[in-house]
Order: C-alpha cells, then structure tokens, then sequence
C-alpha cells in the first residue's frame, strides 16, 4: 500500500552509509548542509514504440527547475524502499497506479558532496498522465536516437538524468 508521504524540503529521508544501509533520519532540506549519503528512486516509462517519457521540472522546484529529467524521480522517504517510493512518485506526479516496474539498474554519484544512491526502474505505459503541474512543467515521449544526439552535457537536463543514460542506457540500441 502506498503511503501517503508529503514530498518537500521537510520530508524525511534516511541518510545511509557508503554501503546504503541506513544511519538515521534527516530532513531533505538538511542532506547538503550535512554532506549526508541519501537514496532516490528513478523511472524510466516507455511506450509501446520503445519511446523515453522525460518530464522537464517545474520552475518551482528547489533544483533544477525547468532542466529535463527522467520519466520520475523521488527522493527515498525514511523507511521506505526505492521501488515504494518509485511508485508513490509515479501516481503523484502522473496519475499512474500500479504498472509493473522492472528493475533496470543501480548507480551512484557524487552530488555536492554527498553519495548519491540511484535505484532505476523500467516501466511500459500507454494510458492518459495526469500530470501534476506543481512538479512537472511538462512532459514528453522521445526516442532514444532523438535523446542521444542531444548534447547530454549540455544545460537541458538534470545531471543525475544525464548520469543515468551515460551509465545506464545503451547507445548502440537507440
């Protein structure tokens, strides 16, 4: 059952060790100051044509407003798991309840000082998004071959986005 956490600077998240394992609770808006090691929860939707939904945030957002990113993206709330919070995430920001989400990968990054846990979940979906605008500017479906010959080291898109096609899409596939 998903919870019904309140995503915002004050939301707690577990800060982990440099093995993932959780130390203690912190409140988001303290993870930078602290240079504490945090998780979050990434999707990537795809439709039936094999097309990348990415999502540009919206100018309201503490970071990164208005750069691309992937489909979803959540921090981890204290005491759930990346795929609850993935899910939570999906029907908040899109409307999508759900939908099977397959593991896709893990990785890791340094993000202002701190390590950055990324778990990765593939989804397939077809149906209407309802999108929630305090989030999301806007949404749209993009090929692989269309992303790639973007510039991914550009100012377009978010840098843990741009840290996951690097690490975790297949050039060769687009």
């Amino acid at each position: 059952m998903l919870s019904t956490t309140i995503h915002g600077p004050n939301m707690l998240i577990d800060q982990v060790d440099n093995r993932d394992q959780p130390i203690r609770s912190i409140v988001r808006s303290q993870v930078f100051r602290l240079k504490a090691n945090f998780r979050v929860s990434h999707v990537l939707i795809f439709d039936k044509s094999q097309r990348l939904l990415i999502q540009r945030l919206a100018r309201t957002r503490d970071r990164n407003p208005l750069l691309w990113g992937s489909s979803v993206a959540s921090y981890v709330p204290a005491g759930s798991t990346y795929i609850e919070a993935a899910r939570e995430r999906m029907l908040q920001e899109l409307g999508i309840p759900d939908v099977p989400l397959e593991p896709f990968g893990n990785v890791t990054m340094i993000d202002d000082g701190c390590t950055k846990f990324i778990r990765v979940f593939k989804a397939m979906h077809e149906g209407e998004l309802r999108i929630d605008h305090n989030h999301i500017a806007e949404t749209r479906f993009v090929t692989l071959q269309s992303l790639f010959e973007l510039p991914l080291g550009g100012d377009a898109f978010t840098p843990t986005f741009r840290h996951i096609v690097n690490a975790l899409l297949d050039r060769r596939s687009a």
